[in-house]
């Protein structure tokens, strides 16, 4: 869901990669870069090959669960802009949710005279404007992001073919 990348499709680190897809990934120039997210960003015109695969016969795996979570953690932060519009919806949620709150409580003290003493105004304060700096926070990331991902060189389209009419040769 993050970088976008088909759910049929398993993710090997045995690859067929078309020259021109790997012209595309060489052009990134990120700090971290993950093979996966690239060619997700620069095609979608993926498949997937049957294989049968093998228990590893000897050793273990050298990922640890600190090393997957670093690399989940990159990925996520590198390549998908998802976490910061999470921030924004949640942020949007809880303000929205401190605003109704709000409205309940001034209509339950000054309609249905019931005095609620104390925390009620600071609860609501908080929920209200904790929601407000986590949908900003949100919001500024994801221009943050997007400067981002257009330093990271990430092309808007791939011309995987040109055609040319008998026009264009006579020039």
């Amino acid at each position: 869901m993050l970088v976008s990348k088909p759910s049929q499709i398993y993710l090997s680190p045995f690859k067929i990669i078309r020259k021109t897809v790997v012209e595309d990934i060489i052009k990134y120039t990120g700090p971290f870069p993950y093979i996966d997210g690239i060619i997700l960003t620069v095609t979608s015109n993926l498949t997937q090959i049957p294989l049968e695969r093998q228990k590893r016969e000897q050793g273990k795996t050298n990922y640890t669960l600190k090393k997957s979570f670093s690399v989940f953690s990159k990925t996520i932060t590198n390549y998908s802009v998802v976490p910061l519009r999470i921030a924004t919806i949640t942020g949007f949620s809880a303000a929205l949710i401190g605003f109704l709150l709000a409205l309940y409580y001034m209509y339950d003290y000054f309609i249905a005279d019931n005095f609620i003493e104390g925390w009620t105004t600071i609860v609501i304060l908080i929920i209200f404007f904790g929601g407000l700096v986590l949908m900003s926070l949100g919001i500024i990331g994801e221009y943050i992001g997007r400067i981002f991902l257009s330093q990271n060189n990430k092309p808007q389209y791939t011309i995987s073919e040109m055609t040319y009419s008998e026009t264009d040769h006579k020039s």
